[in-house]
């Protein structure tokens, strides 16, 4: 039997979020919640958070407090929370980078990688990204992807989009990359 996240897989994507889309329209029916009021809220468009009431305020407060674990080397419990506001707030990229930080900052690179993309699909020009993006390709071994990453955040850099330290940083990571040997 394929396993659930096999349709991810597919080399078609329309297809994929198709057949993604019917598996979570049957478990909704399956689950008696078709009528559930934040599951309507969700079909419009409305963020958990949004569903749920939350201010901007509310939801600033909820991230402060990420972030003083984050700051406090608490990651797990960062963790926990970006990964809390990630689902109810899943459209302020900020989430996303921190669950990404303190993800990365557990080694858990791969899981942090895809929390810094997420950050890039929604601020696809900020050098931060791309240089967490190439330490966590770095840490695993991808060199070649490492040294794109790092060479993103420069250009970004060089079009106006970070400052002198985040463009002294992207050189310094591609040029230590550049010095290891190939695998």
């Amino acid at each position: 039997m394929a396993h659930p996240t096999d349709i991810f897989r597919d080399d078609n994507p329309e297809r994929s979020i198709r057949t993604a889309s019917a598996m979570t329209r049957a478990f909704i029916q399956g689950a008696g919640l078709a009528d559930h009021p934040t599951i309507k809220d969700l079909e419009m468009g409305l963020t958990m958070a949004q569903s749920m009431g939350l201010t901007r305020d509310d939801l600033d407060v909820i991230y402060a407090m990420g972030f003083q674990k984050l700051t406090g080397a608490d990651f797990k419990a960062a963790e926990d929370v970006f990964a809390y506001l990630v689902m109810i707030d899943p459209l302020h990229a900020p989430n996303h980078y921190c669950l990404g930080v303190s993800r990365q900052a557990q080694a858990r690179h791969d899981e942090a990688e895809m929390a810094f993309l997420g950050f890039l699909a929604m601020d696809a020009t900020n050098p931060v990204g791309y240089l967490r993006l190439g330490e966590c390709r770095q840490a695993q071994g991808d060199r070649k992807m490492a040294l794109e990453a790092f060479s993103l955040a420069e250009a970004e850099c060089l079009k106006g989009h970070g400052d002198t330290l985040t463009l002294q940083e992207a050189r310094a990571k591609r040029a230590l990359v550049d010095q290891e040997q190939p695998a």
